[in-house]
C-alpha cells in the first residue's frame, strides 16, 4: 500500500512538470527556435538613402563701402554676425560658379597666379593684396611687362604687367617685394605663364592694380594711402584686386578693419 502511494506521488509529480512546460513553452517544439513575424515599413523602404550633411564654412568678412557691396550682401549688426549662419558646400559651389562665368573670372582668361605657391598664407589688404609663400607667380592674364624692378619697395623685387586681353584689357597690375622677375621689361606674356619667383622674405609679397609707369602703385596715386604706414589701413585699389584675386580662385586677403579708402574708377572690379 505504501509502495503505490509513492508511486502514485511520482507520476503526479511528473504529470505536474510535464504540464508546466507545456504551459511556459507554449506547446511549441523546443527543437525549434521561436521565429518573430519581421514587419517592413513600405514608406522607409521605397525611401532612397539621404546623402550626408553638407559641412559648413567659417564666415567670411569684407571690407566695404555701401556701393561697393556685392550683390545681395549687406552689412550686419553684432548681434546678427554672432547668429550667421556660414553657407553650406552646395551655397559655395554656386557661388564660385557664378565666379567663374562672371566678366572677371571666365571671358577675359585670367587665372590664379598663385596657383604654383606652397603654403600660400593671405595677410592684409592695404594698397593691393599681401601674402606669404614661395614658388613660381604666373601672369594673370595677356599682357606685356611694363618694369621688372622696384627700387621703391623692400628688397627691390617688382613685375608689372599691363593687361592685353579680357575686360581688364588696358589695365595694369604688378607683384613686389620678395620677388624675383623672370621676365623682362617689353616681353609679352600669356596667361598662366611664370613671371617672377615668391620666397619667404621678411616683408612678404604685395599685388595690386599698378599705374602702367614705374613701380607706383595705382592706390598711390588714387592718395589711398594711409598717413605714415601707406599701408596702415584697406585701400579701395587694394579692395578691388582682391575681389579680382578671388575670382580666379585665390584665397581673400585680411581687410583691415570695416572701412574703405577711397573710390575706384570705372571699370575697376
Amino acid at each position: 500500500m505504501r509502495k503505490r502511494r509513492v508511486w502514485a506521488l511520482l507520476i503526479g509529480a511528473a504529470i505536474l512538470v510535464v504540464l508546466v512546460v507545456l504551459a511556459t513553452t507554449g506547446g511549441a517544439d523546443p527543437r525549434r527556435p521561436a521565429v518573430r513575424e519581421a514587419r517592413v515599413n513600405p514608406k522607409a523602404a521605397a525611401e532612397p538613402s539621404l546623402p550626408p550633411p553638407l559641412k559648413s564654412h567659417p564666415r567670411v568678412v569684407i571690407a566695404a563701402t555701401q556701393d561697393q557691396l556685392p550683390p545681395g550682401a549687406q552689412y550686419v549688426n553684432a548681434n546678427e554676425a554672432q547668429t550667421f549662419h556660414p553657407p553650406s558646400d552646395a551655397e559655395v559651389r554656386a557661388e564660385l560658379h557664378k565666379l567663374n562665368v562672371s566678366k572677371f573670372g571666365g571671358s577675359g582668361g585670367y587665372v590664379n597666379p598663385f596657383s604654383q605657391i606652397a603654403n600660400l598664407k593671405p595677410l592684409r589688404i592695404d594698397m593691393g593684396v599681401d601674402y606669404s609663400g614661395s614658388g613660381p607667380v604666373l601672369a594673370i592674364g595677356s599682357g606685356t611687362v611694363f618694369s621688372n624692378s622696384g627700387p621703391g619697395w623692400p628688397g627691390g623685387g617688382f613685375v608689372g604687367i599691363t593687361l592685353d586681353s579680357g575686360s581688364l584689357a588696358g589695365k595694369s597690375y604688378f607683384i613686389a617685394e620678395s620677388v624675383r622677375a623672370t621676365v623682362k621689361v617689353g616681353q609679352h606674356v600669356q596667361a598662366g605663364q611664370q613671371i617672377a619667383n615668391m620666397f619667404n622674405g621678411p616683408s612678404a609679397i604685395e599685388t595690386g592694380w599698378a599705374t602702367g609707369q614705374g613701380d607706383q602703385p595705382l592706390a598711390l596715386t588714387l592718395h589711398q594711402q594711409a598717413p605714415g604706414d601707406p599701408g596702415g589701413w584697406t585701400s579701395a585699389a587694394g579692395l578691388s584686386f582682391d575681389r579680382l584675386l578671388v575670382s580666379v580662385g585665390v584665397v581673400s586677403g585680411i581687410p583691415q578693419g570695416t572701412q574703405v579708402h577711397g573710390k575706384m574708377p570705372a571699370g575697376y572690379p
